[in-house]
């Protein structure tokens, strides 16, 4: 028999997180500091929006896909989570006592959210079924090749909110802004204060927070056998030592040497200035672009 979530029918599942949906190798949120910048305010106002309505969308073609298989004479409940999205959680905050154990979280393989199927009347349908039932009913939701049936007619080609154009061209000049901001002199004087610290701490050679763990990141990817977490036994325990050093410091060099304040401070005024010059265009760019 199944367990409950090999019989649930999920299709493309995927985790609706900006994350997991913007192909422009970022994620939509400023990359600098947590709270919205001024031009990062509208990203986050569209993308806000934009998920919203990618969620209503969602609901109504679950319905769609339910009526579908009343029809086919199948029993099945309208639950989204099964065909097109699996449930992401958080995983906790990394705070300094987990960052003291884990460091980076590389050599364990940890993960930044962890998944859950969630329960679902499906599940105790689709296990009661027997083989020739099994086969009729998955016919008859997605088809012989798995991407028709009664998914296929409910899935929509409309472009995602994140495909606007507007979106990602300010996206881009976000992204491009907050390069420019590691020039400002500010920013410059806490990452030398921050390289500093780290060669206090024992940990030279770095050029910045971002490089600290992306050397991190290669050790720990040339010691993997088979992807996250597959660092040998015999290796771990070293990795785990020096990445825990190295995090640790990083951690409280970027909090003593001021490093976010500064990018923060440099990024909102060369943000500012760009929605100073295209107001006009960004407000009237915000509520088109949800018609």
């Amino acid at each position: 028999m199944r367990s409950a979530t090999e019989g649930r029918p999920r299709v493309a599942a995927v985790l609706l997180t900006c994350c997991a949906v913007v192909s422009l190798g970022a994620c939509a949120a400023d990359p600098v500091q947590d709270g919205p910048t001024p031009l990062w305010s509208y990203l986050t106002q569209f993308s806000e929006r934009g998920t919203a309505e990618a969620e209503r969308i969602r609901v109504a073609q679950t319905d769609q896909v339910a009526a579908c298989m009343h029809a086919a004479g199948f029993e099945f409940a309208p639950v989204p989570d099964d065909l097109w999205q699996v449930q992401a959680v958080a995983s906790p905050p990394r705070d300094d006592d987990w960052v003291e154990q884990h460091g980076y979280g590389l050599t364990e393989g940890a993960p930044t959210t962890t998944v859950e199927h969630t329960p679902s009347p499906n599940d105790a349908i689709v296990e009661a079924f027997t083989p020739a039932e099994r086969e009729a009913y998955d016919l008859a939701l997605t088809g012989p090749d798995g991407t028709g049936g009664c998914v296929g007619d409910a899935t929509t080609s409309e472009p995602a909110w994140f495909d606007d154009p507007t979106y990602r061209e300010l996206f881009e000049q976000a992204t491009a802004l907050g390069e420019q901001a590691e020039k400002d002199p500010a920013v410059v004087s806490a990452v030398a204060t921050w390289r500093e610290c780290m060669a206090e701490a024992g940990q030279p050679g770095y050029d910045d927070p971002a490089d600290a763990r992306l050397q991190l990141s290669e050790r720990v990817s040339d010691a993997e056998v088979n992807g996250p977490g597959t660092v040998p036994a015999g290796r771990r325990a070293e990795l785990l030592a020096a990445e825990v050093d190295v995090a640790v410091a990083d951690r409280r060099c970027t909090a003593s040497s001021g490093i976010e304040a500064a990018r923060t401070a440099a990024v909102t005024v060369l943000e500012q200035e760009y929605v100073d010059e295209h107001r006009a265009e960004l407000d009237a760019w915000l509520p088109a672009a949800q018609r």
